[in-house]
């Protein structure tokens, strides 16, 4: 099992809340806390300095912060989906106050890591697929985050569809569905509109699955929780579409989607200290 001797600190930034945690010893969380999350990046910053006082984070191994949104090398948060923040040098700030190793990466990313090693063998690709507002995505190679993989956008593949091109998040996201049904998710109980869903979804699903050949997606977010209502209708058109030569992958719901992107946290500090013990 990984561990570290001391304390790792997590952040978890959502469009409306932010959670902050530490693990101890183990893999296991000790403690955590939450606060609605501010639009402003100066706000939010001055807000999590509060929460990372309270959870010391001077004395922390580490720190890591997942945003949900594109990250530069250097940590410097580009863009994000559900906050209006734009070239935000979130590790370079958080530098100035904690001398410990800083690491940002984006959300759905550190939900795979941590989704991937729940399996009860880490394959050696697997595919994490959030379906929330938007639709993220996170290829896990060998159980770690692949580098140079950093910044691929599944939900930004642009996909031929009845209407023409589109982007793939733009009409089966959380929001397209909304907008499409005038209703969230959970609120849907129509086989006809499940296999709608189903069929708009399995329009990027036929596209990565060939490119990647993953052993397991795993689906998370909002409309991941209702995986029971859609999965066995996704399966089945992939089935009809793919070639019978494609390998036909296990796809299966997230299990842990509400804590699986502080355990990613967990899981992306623990290998990047292994890997670069001066970072």
């Amino acid at each position: 099992m990984l561990h570290f001797r001391h304390m790792i600190v997590a952040v978890d930034v959502g469009g409306t809340k932010t959670l902050v945690a530490s693990f101890a010893t183990t893999r296991h969380i000790a403690n955590e806390e939450r606060f609605p999350t501010p639009a402003d990046s100066s706000d939010f910053l001055s807000q999590l300095a509060q929460y990372l006082d309270r959870f010391d984070a001077s004395n922390a191994e580490a720190i890591c912060v997942a945003v949900p949104g594109l990250i530069s090398p250097d940590g410097t948060v580009l863009r994000c989906g559900n906050l209006p923040w734009v070239n935000f040098p979130l590790r370079k700030l958080l530098a100035k106050k904690y001398s410990c190793p800083i690491f940002i990466n984006n959300d759905a990313k550190l939900a795979g890591l941590a989704e991937t090693h729940n399996l009860p063998e880490v394959p050696p690709l697997s595919l994490y697929i959030t379906l929330s507002t938007g639709i993220g995505t996170g290829i896990i190679v060998n159980g770690r985050l692949e580098p140079a993989l950093a910044n691929s956008e599944g939900g930004h593949m642009v996909l031929q569809t009845p209407q023409g091109p589109q982007i793939w998040e733009n009409f089966a996201s959380g929001h397209a569905i909304h907008q499409h049904f005038k209703r969230n998710a959970a609120d849907i109980h129509t086989a006809s509109d499940w296999h709608e869903i189903a069929d708009k979804l399995a329009l990027g699903f036929q596209a990565i699955i060939p490119l990647l050949q993953p052993q397991v997606i795993i689906i998370g977010g909002s409309v991941g929780s209702y995986f029971d209502r859609y999965g066995h209708l996704l399966k089945e058109v992939l089935r009809h579409r793919l070639p019978a030569y494609i390998n036909l992958p296990i796809i299966k719901q997230a299990a842990h989607p509400q804590e699986a992107v502080l355990y990613g946290c967990y899981y992306y500090a623990v290998h990047q200290r292994i890997t670069s013990p001066a970072s």
